[in-house]
């Protein structure tokens, strides 16, 4: 076969998929022709609902990260119960550990040996040193990547994040699920039995009340470094928006 009749049969064969790719498009919107309105108004309310699932999993104590699959997000779609979504990210964070982890480190070689202590003792089972580790680097990392002071009280927390946001536009639905109400965040006081199985407190673990000395568990080590992922996810999208802000400046 020479070389102009195989450029002929690829011409052919291209055009039967470009056409039947054209019918099935024909048939769907003459099936379905509210499609692109449908999805106009889907995208337009798109940001409000990542704020509320990501919201809603915030309440229970966890954060997205850069490898947090799809298929997660898609139970949080669908409003499930706290038992659900903690069986999903404790599966999601152990089958995943080793590259949350290698991304972490890679984002923060500075804290390196820290960063490892810390999750050399949750592999271990010491959750109940690891969880203060972690809840500290979180706290230095937000500080120090984005001037926002993680567990400075809730009213700082929200002037830090809102000048963030009205520097980094693209980042608000992050940055607001960062500085909502939850019991991580919320004083020590919140010590009831219902307030503790959403996720360790904070206050109380690293100021070593007596009302949250419960807290050294699997679950809530995985919490924890959940939420110091989600710091850094969000301290390397600054980053990349600050370098390309630079860019464009030169």
């Amino acid at each position: 076969m020479t070389d102009n009749q195989e450029k002929i049969n690829f011409v052919g064969q291209f055009l039967d998929v470009f056409n039947n790719l054209r019918n099935l498009c024909v048939n769907f919107l003459k099936q379905n022709p509210h499609f692109f309105e449908q999805l106009a108004l889907f995208l337009d309310n798109l940001p409000k609902l990542l704020r509320d699932i990501w919201g809603k999993a915030a309440e229970y104590g966890w954060y997205i990260n850069g490898c947090t699959p799809a298929s997660v997000q898609e139970v949080m779609l669908q409003k499930v119960d706290q038992a659900t979504l903690d069986r999903e990210m404790v599966e999601h964070l152990e089958r995943d550990w080793d590259s949350v982890v290698e991304g972490i480190l890679s984002a923060c070689p500075e804290r390196r040996e820290i960063l490892e202590c810390a999750f050399q003792l949750h592999t271990e089972g010491c959750y109940i040193a690891a969880i203060p580790l972690m809840f500290a680097q979180a706290d230095g990392i937000c500080e120090e990547g984005f001037t926002a002071h993680l567990f400075r009280g809730y009213k700082n927390l929200e002037t830090d994040l809102d000048n963030l946001a009205g520097m980094h536009s693209s980042l608000d639905i992050w940055l607001k699920t960062l500085g909502l109400k939850t019991q991580l965040t919320q004083h020590s006081s919140n010590d009831s039995l219902e307030q503790k199985a959403l996720a360790p407190n904070r206050h109380g673990v690293m100021h070593g009340s007596s009302k949250h000395l419960d807290y050294g568990t699997k679950i809530n080590s995985l919490k924890a470094f959940s939420l110091l992922a989600f710091v850094v996810l969000i301290g390397e999208k600054i980053k990349a928006q600050k370098y390309e802000v630079s860019k464009s400046n030169l």
